[in-house]
């Protein structure tokens, strides 16, 4: 992560190396668990924070999720929300984002994502809402860290280099690939976890070609 943030404002704290030194590798993995669950406890954590919370939402075309599509009317009480969110993610992607100098960094940062998504992210994904007073079951729909993810531009393009939003590139897939072909904007460089981005592999193959060959994302 000092690769990534260097020369930006984010104050990133890491746990020193010196307190994973050990005399032999069986003290090692036992002292490493030790100090694992003690700085957890403290609130450390491997990466970005990401944090569960609970709030009310009295208008969804006010939110973050405006442009998503809710199917169950919400009455005046609205809808309660079990979201996910990481404010360390925001600052990191309001810094790479203000700057075309950060374009290094943030490919770097694409890398370091697509390391660890699954292991650290890949559950905290979904946030869960409800809408109607004493309706047992409610939806899931995309967690605030997913949203902010695609709100930046951050991304470095194919095809001129420049940061784009997540949602304005091409997953670099033979799947996708071979409907668009080499012209098209790709995601760069190449990453596994999808989530982020406007094409889902074959679930969007169709709204690819009819988008990309009507100009709109070229």
């Amino acid at each position: 992560m000092r690769k990534v943030l260097a020369g930006t404002s984010v104050i990133w704290n890491e746990i020193d190396s010196v307190y994973l030194q050990f005399s032999s590798n069986e003290v090692k993995s036992l002292n490493m668990l030790q100090w694992r669950k003690f700085f957890t406890e403290l609130g450390v954590t491997d990466l970005m924070q990401v944090v569960n919370i609970e709030k009310k939402l009295e208008d969804q075309s006010c939110s973050i999720w405006k442009d998503l599509a809710w199917e169950e009317n919400v009455n005046s009480v609205g809808w309660t929300v079990k979201d996910w969110e990481s404010p360390e993610l925001v600052d990191i992607l309001t810094a790479l984002s203000s700057s075309s100098t950060y374009v290094d960094q943030c490919s770097h940062f694409l890398q370091v994502l697509d390391s660890v998504w699954d292991d650290l992210y890949g559950a905290k994904k979904a946030t869960y809402c409800c809408g109607s007073p004493g309706v047992k079951e409610g939806k899931y729909t995309e967690s605030s860290c997913v949203l902010k993810i695609r709100e930046y531009c951050w991304v470095k393009s194919s095809l001129d280099g420049n940061l784009y939003k997540p949602s304005d590139l091409f997953l670099d897939c033979d799947e996708v690939r071979s409907i668009p072909g080499s012209n098209a904007p790709y995601a760069t460089p190449q990453v596994k976890f999808s989530i982020s981005f406007l094409v889902l592999l074959f679930h969007c193959a169709k709204t690819i070609a009819v988008k990309f060959y009507s100009g709109k994302l070229q």
